[in-house]
């Protein structure tokens, strides 16, 4: 797994399940493959600002959000 990814992808993962989307559904939505996608989930794959950006919009999540989630846990090692 990438270091610093975990529990911001998990975020993501539970969101996608609070939701009730298929993997596929978020993808399409977000422009992405579905493999990729799953690779992001599973820990394989990390992602741009960019596509962070395009995953909160197929979650249903502003970018201020995904900023929250992003720098969640930045901010206690200040």
């Amino acid at each position: 797994m990438l270091m610093g990814q975990g529990r911001k992808r998990l975020e993501i993962i539970n969101r996608r399940k609070l939701i009730r989307l298929t993997q596929q559904e978020v993808a399409n939505k977000a422009g992405i493959s579905r493999s990729f996608y799953a690779m992001f989930e599973s820990g394989k794959r990390g992602c741009s600002l960019h596509t962070w950006f395009k995953l909160g919009g197929a979650l249903n999540l502003s970018e201020n959000q995904i900023l929250e989630i992003l720098l969640k846990d930045e901010t206690k090692n200040e």
